[in-house]
């Protein structure tokens, strides 16, 4: 993997999605965050205005609990066919999934198991989160 390649990861709940764009495992390039009220579509969730600068898309497993989405079917309809992109569903212990590749998972790692990019998104999920349960 090239270093400056981009890996966006994608988490949330049920409520709050947030999306980081990482420029391999060394820059944080974006943030994006979104807030439903109410019904969501795949498309929404999984939309983002980095997913065609991305090459990995990185998908907390927690965030696909929250959804009847076929992550596959959804990515596919938002994600050009001519382009490359790989799609990896990441748990919450990645040491214990099976469901991506792990010698390119370990490139993405500053330290430890979880990606750099979907270590910061989830952290920074997090935060977001409790700050809508006070709002809400």
């Amino acid at each position: 993997m090239k270093r400056e390649q981009r890996v966006l990861a994608i988490v949330g709940d049920g409520q709050v999605v947030v999306s980081v764009l990482y420029r391999g495992r060394f820059w944080f390039e974006s943030l994006e965050v979104k807030v439903f009220n109410g019904k969501k579509e795949s498309d929404e969730v999984f939309s983002s205005r980095y997913l065609e600068q991305a090459r990995f898309v990185l998908i907390d497993e927690r965030l696909l609990k929250h959804f009847k989405i076929d992550t596959t079917k959804a990515l596919s309809a938002l994600i050009p066919r001519e382009r490359e992109v790989e799609v990896i569903v990441v748990s919450e212990r990645c040491e214990e999934s099976s469901l991506f590749p792990r010698e390119k998972i370990k490139r993405l790692c500053v330290q430890g198991d979880v990606p750099e990019a979907l270590r910061v998104a989830r952290r920074i999920f997090n935060e977001v989160r409790s700050i809508a349960s006070e709002i809400i």
